[in-house]
This record gives structure tokens, C-alpha cells and sequence, in this order.
């Protein structure tokens, strides 16, 4: 190794001002989580998190103690800041003898590889409903052919812009009901398994670009928040909610709603074909005290990521 650099590296004024930037960086984003015009920020906790690692290894290999101990330091309080925003489990619960059912979602704009495939792996996983989001006409046709003959139920709703809804289901579906915020559509299914209830929501939440859409986003948020808070049944919440489960916005309504996030975690992916390293964990599928999530996957065909997939039991009643 150079010695120019090492000497460099451990002289004093560069492990202030190193250590300097490095608390910086962490404050930054605790100040993020409930300022939204650090959005940008909160959304790449995960790789400033990743990058803090890589920092420190950088430091080691170049014997300065202080600085790896920070970085290091550093990344573990984003990990656990991160733990503590989102349902983090180390284990899955056990199988109990309630039912269960799977729930697929889908959004089409992330679909990149050959639609044959993504096709053929949802129904490889065998869910008993796929929702997909972005459903415009053009994926009428080419969807319903592979998928409508293998379930009982089918709900679409197409639009030219992202908002659109096609759900598929094999549950005694009861009710169909579809709630508007000015104009987007919330989709609720109200089926019945075996004797027991549960309310299925389908929606798609503005993203956050400017004033305008993010006025859109809460509006939404607050509309979905109290349709669900009104709500007795055990349900399933799902949806692009184009934003990290960690935000401010989604730990609002995840605390209003008393709802957990199936999610239990996100490593950023190499693979160019799913966003890469900057890519974002933006879908969501969320569930009611009533029940348990003892699976979740990410829809991938061709280390294509295209959605989500979550499986839940009913909780045994004490």
C-alpha cells in the first residue's frame, strides 16, 4: 500500500474531520425520519447503512482503529434504527391448526422480464389472491388469458395512469366494496374462510415528488387509516405505498392502525434488472393483530422483482 495515502489516512485532521462527517451522516437520518423534505434520505437508509460497512473496511485496510470503530458504530445504529421502524422477527411463527392463505401482489410497471414467466411463478406459488397495481388496458388481455381460468373471482378496475387494479381470488368472497379518495380507488374484499372472516385491501399510494402529490399521499394514507381503523375484521392491507416501511408516513399509519408489515427486512439487490443497489422496498403487504405472517418472499422471475408475496395463519383465540 501506498505509504502516502496510509499517512494520509491516520493523520489527525482527517480522522476529525472523517469522524465529523460520519456522526453527521447518522444524524442526518434520525432528523430524516420525521422531516419529509429529507425523504430522499430515509428512502436510502438500507445502502447508507451498506456504505457506512464499506467505509470501514476502507479504514482498516489503512490501520485507522478510531475511524473503523465509527463507521462500524455508525451502521450499527442504522441497523437498529431501522429494526425498531420496522417487524423485524428472527423467527416466523409456528404453524397452528387455524387456516391459512397466501396473498400475492404484483406491480406490472416492475416487470421486466418475459411476462410468461412471472405468470407462471405466481401460479407456481399457488396464492389464493393476486392483486396486481399499475393495471392498465394493455395488460387486460395478456393477464386475464394466463391467470382468470384459475381462480373464481376476478376484480378489475383499468386506468391509464398508475392506479389501476386487477385482483384475482379463490376465497368465498362475500362483498366487494370500492371506496374513492377523490379519484383513487381502494378495493376492499370481505371473504370468508372456513368460519372465519377477513377483509382484504387493495390500493396504490401516490408518490412523493412534490407538494402536490405528497398532499396526495396523506390525504390517501388518512382515508385508507380510517377505513381501516373502523374496521373490526381481521385483515390484509396491501399496496404500492411508494414509500419505505421505515418513513414517518408509514409508521403513522402502521400506529393508528395497529397493523405490522409482513416485511422483515431488505437487502438491496445487484441485480440491474430490479433497481440495482438504489432500488427502493415500496410494496407492502400489512396484517391485523388477528393474524400471523409465517412466510414472506419477494416475487422474483429472472432476479426480476416484480412484488411481494406473504403468507398468513389465523392466530389461536385464548
Amino acid at each position: 500500500m501506498p505509504n502516502w495515502i496510509k499517512n494520509t489516512v491516520t493523520k489527525r485532521i482527517f480522522t476529525i474531520v472523517s469522524f465529523s462527517l460520519l456522526v453527521l451522516g447518522v444524524l442526518v437520518n434520525l432528523v430524516a425520519l420525521k422531516v419529509s423534505s429529507f425523504q430522499w434520505s430515509v428512502d436510502y437508509v438500507n445502502q447508507i447503512m451498506v456504505s457506512y460497512i464499506i467505509i470501514g473496511l476502507f479504514f482498516l485496510i489503512f490501520e485507522n482503529r478510531f475511524l473503523v470503530v465509527t463507521a462500524f458504530l455508525c451502521a450499527a445504529s442504522l441497523a437498529l434504527l431501522m429494526k425498531e421502524t420496522t417487524n423485524a422477527r428472527i423467527k416466523s411463527p409456528l404453524r397452528n391448526n387455524q387456516p391459512k392463505f397466501r396473498v400475492s401482489l404484483c406491480n406490472i410497471s416492475d416487470i421486466d422480464s418475459d411476462p410468461d414467466k412471472v405468470f407462471s411463478y405466481i401460479l407456481k406459488n399457488d396464492p389464493d389472491i393476486v392483486v396486481f397495481e399499475e393495471f392498465t388496458p394493455d395488460w387486460e388481455s395478456v393477464i386475464n388469458e394466463k391467470m382468470a381460468s384459475h381462480f373464481s373471482l376476478k376484480v378489475q378496475l383499468p386506468r391509464i395512469d398508475a392506479y389501476g387494479l386487477l385482483i384475482f381470488s379463490k376465497l368465498n368472497t362475500l362483498s366487494i366494496d370500492t371506496f374513492y379518495y377523490e379519484q383513487y380507488p381502494i378495493v376492499r374484499l370481505n371473504c370468508k374462510i372456513y368460519d372465519k372472516l377477513l377483509n382484504t385491501y387493495c390500493t396504490y399510494i401516490s408518490p412523493n415528488i412534490d407538494k402536490g402529490t405528497r398532499d396526495s399521499r396523506d390525504g390517501q394514507l388518512n382515508f385508507l387509516e380510517k377505513l381501516v381503523s373502523m374496521d373490526s375484521t381481521d385483515k390484509v392491507v396491501t399496496g404500492v405505498f411508494n414509500t419505505v416501511a421505515w418513513a414517518a408516513e408509514l409508521q403513522d399509519f402502521r400506529s393508528n392502525t395497529g397493523l405490522s408489515n409482513s416485511r422483515n427486512g431488505y437487502v438491496p439487490t445487484v441485480y440491474t434488472n430490479s433497481g440495482g443497489f438504489f432500488n427502493r422496498p415500496l410494496t407492502h403487504i400489512f396484517y391485523s393483530t388477528g393474524l400471523e405472517c409465517i412466510s414472506f418472499m419477494v416475487n422474483r422471475a429472472d432476479n426480476d422483482e416484480f412484488g411481494v408475496q406473504s403468507t398468513f395463519q389465523f392466530k389461536n383465540r385464548q
